[in-house]
C-alpha cells in the first residue's frame, strides 16, 4: 500500500495495523503532504528524504525483491514537476532488485496517452481559462496546449502506465474502432518529447474517450480549485522488467464510499509475479 497523505503518524499507524500491514513507513513533510508505505511482508527503506528538487519528498522502499516508490509531484508547473521526473528516471536505474520498480503517486501531470480523452472534453480550453490551472498544467504562453513533458519524460525513461493500459481496454470496448493502445501509445509519446500532445487523434479513439470515466480527480467531496475538469493525475509506473515478468491489473475505485473519502479516487494496482523472476 502506497499512501499520499495529510493523516497524522498516529493515526496513519492505527489504520495500517488495522488492515493488516505490520511493516510501515511514513515520511511526513513539511508541506503538510506526507508519504507512506505499509506491507504485510518485511520492508526494507531504501530512501526517504525531501531534498530538491522533490516538493513533497520521495519514499523508496524494497517489499518481497520489488523497488517500491511512492511520490507526489510539484503543485506549482510542469517545470517544476519536469525536474522531478528527471530525478526519478535516474533513480529508476539504480538498484538491483531482480523484479524491478512500481512508482506510485498523486504525479500532479497529464499523460500524452491520455491525449485522445482531452482533446475530445476540450481540456486544454478549459485550463486555459483559469490562470492557476493554466500555470499549473499548460505549456507557457507563448505556445498553446497542455505541457505533457514530465510523463512524456517518465515514459522515454522505460515506465509502464498500468493504469493506461485499464483505460485502453475500457476503450477498445466501447469503440471497437479505436486504434489498440500499442500502435497509438508510441507515436503519442514522440509527440510529446517536447510537451506537445497527438495532432490527429482518430474519431473512434475521440469518440470512445467521451465516454471514459479514468479520472482521478475531482471527487464529490472535492475543495481544490486545481481539480476543476476530470483528470487522471494518480498513476502506477513500472519497469520494464516488472511489467513483463507479472501479470499487471490497475484500476481506479470509483464508488460510493470513495467519492467521500478523499479529493482523489484511489487507485488499485495488482501484480502478479512468477517466483521464478525472483
Amino acid at each position: 500500500l502506497t499512501l499520499t497523505l495529510t493523516l497524522t503518524l498516529t493515526l496513519t499507524l492505527t489504520l495500517t495495523k488495522a488492515w493488516g500491514l505490520p511493516y510501515h513507513v511514513l515520511l511526513e513533510g513539511a508541506t503538510g503532504y506526507h508519504l507512506g508505505l505499509a506491507s504485510r511482508w518485511p520492508l526494507a527503506l531504501e530512501e526517504a528524504n525531501f531534498s530538491a528538487p522533490f516538493h513533497h519528498g520521495v519514499l523508496i522502499g524494497q517489499v518481497a525483491g520489488i523497488r517500491v516508490a511512492v511520490t507526489h509531484l510539484s503543485p506549482a508547473d510542469a517545470g517544476a514537476r519536469l525536474r522531478e521526473a528527471e530525478e526519478l528516471v535516474e533513480r529508476g536505474r539504480r538498484g538491483g532488485a531482480a523484479r524491478g520498480l512500481v512508482l506510485m503517486g498523486d504525479l500532479n501531470t497529464l499523460s500524452p496517452l491520455d491525449a485522445p480523452e482531452h482533446e475530445a472534453i476540450g481540456l486544454a480550453a478549459r485550463l486555459a481559462a483559469d490562470p492557476a490551472l493554466a500555470r499549473k498544467f499548460l505549456r507557457p504562453a507563448t505556445e498553446l496546449g497542455i505541457d505533457y513533458a514530465p510523463m512524456a519524460t517518465l515514459l522515454r525513461g522505460g515506465l509502464h502506465d498500468a493504469g493506461h493500459a485499464t483505460s485502453q481496454r475500457a476503450a477498445r470496448e466501447l469503440a471497437p474502432l479505436a486504434p489498440p493502445p500499442e500502435d497509438s501509445a508510441a507515436d503519442t509519446v514522440d509527440g510529446a518529447a517536447d510537451g506537445a500532445g497527438p495532432s490527429n487523434a482518430s474519431s473512434a479513439a475521440r469518440a470512445a474517450a467521451r465516454e471514459l470515466h479514468n479520472h482521478s480527480v475531482p471527487t464529490l467531496i472535492n475543495e481544490d480549485a486545481m481539480h476543476a475538469a476530470p483528470m487522471r493525475l494518480d498513476y502506477a509506473l513500472l519497469s520494464p522488467a516488472l511489467a513483463a515478468s507479472c501479470v499487471v491489473t490497475s484500476r481506479l475505485v470509483r464508488d460510493a464510499d470513495t467519492e467521500r473519502l478523499s479529493d482523489h479516487y484511489p487507485l488499485l494496482t495488482d501484480l502478479d509475479c512468477r517466483d521464478d523472476d525472483v
